[in-house]
């Protein structure tokens, strides 16, 4: 007797060539935002040091008026 919930061989082995393909592409994705997320540091990181370079000038320029 065939149960209707369940599967064929061919069913299960697509199902698991799909989870691979969805694995790699996570992965992949995983991989893009820790790259995005290092440059971002360093985007922040380099404004932070650039405006404290700007107001000690500012500061230095104006401090003596």
């Amino acid at each position: 007797m065939i149960n209707e919930n369940s599967f064929t061989l061919q069913q299960i082995d697509g199902a698991r060539t799909d989870y691979a393909l969805i694995e790699a592409n996570l992965e992949s994705v995983a991989k893009q935002l820790g790259e995005l997320r290092a440059y971002i540091a360093k985007a922040a990181l380099g404004i932070m040091v650039g405006s404290a370079a700007i107001v000690i000038l500012w500061a230095e320029a104006f401090w003596r008026l």
